[in-house]
């Protein structure tokens, strides 16, 4: 029996022969890249711990020329093990999203998330280093968002839906009247940029 709904992994019961992650060759490299890209950042900080070496002087210090270089690498370096353990679920959903889902641009909206989020911070975070890869997570949801109601096109928005599905709690984060942050703010301002 031909499975009724190929190419989705919505009806796992009825297609379990879908399931495969190899059956999409596009999926499997974008899934594959965020992997390898989450597994450096953990790197990263296992290196980091093992040597007792605080990176966070890397991070963004907000008006520091001699910080600049931080928005490069700032979100290559986290905080705590809590810290990049919360930023490690976002990228790999949201990245691969954004690379399975926008094939043709995908390279130049994450270099400009990547870009952006950490100019932003420099010109107004608040005055402490400032490192993770939140800017980028909050970033390619906020792409995701924008995307799917300019788009509307079946695979811009399935992808919104599962980005809000599992990172709705954003919306509140960068809206909260009492406690929107310089950081926030960059994120908003960001998103209006696309």
């Amino acid at each position: 029996m031909k499975c009724p709904y190929p190419g989705t992994f919505l009806f796992l019961g009825a297609c379990p022969q879908i399931v495969r992650i190899h059956s999409d060759p596009i999926l499997r490299k974008s899934a594959i890249l965020n992997i390898s890209f989450v597994s450096l950042l953990w790197c990263i900080k296992l290196w980091e711990w093992l040597l007792d070496w605080p990176l966070v002087t890397v991070g963004v210090y907000p008006l520091s020329p001699q910080s600049l270089v931080g928005v490069l690498f700032g979100p290559l370096i986290h905080g705590s093990f809590a810290h990049i353990a919360t930023n490690t679920f976002g990228v790999l959903i949201l990245g691969t999203a954004l690379l399975y889902g926008y094939p043709k641009s995908r390279w130049w909206v994450l270099a400009t998330i990547w870009v952006l989020s950490g100019t932003g911070v420099w010109l107004f975070g608040r005055a402490s280093f400032h490192v993770g890869a939140s800017g980028l997570t909050h970033g390619l949801f906020f792409f995701l968002l924008v995307v799917s109601m300019l788009w509307r096109d079946r695979r811009s928005i399935a992808l919104m839906m599962m980005a809000s599905l599992l990172f709705g709690g954003m919306f509140g984060e960068c809206c909260q009247a009492k406690k929107v942050s310089r950081s926030s703010t960059t994120c908003l301002v960001e998103q209006l940029a696309f």
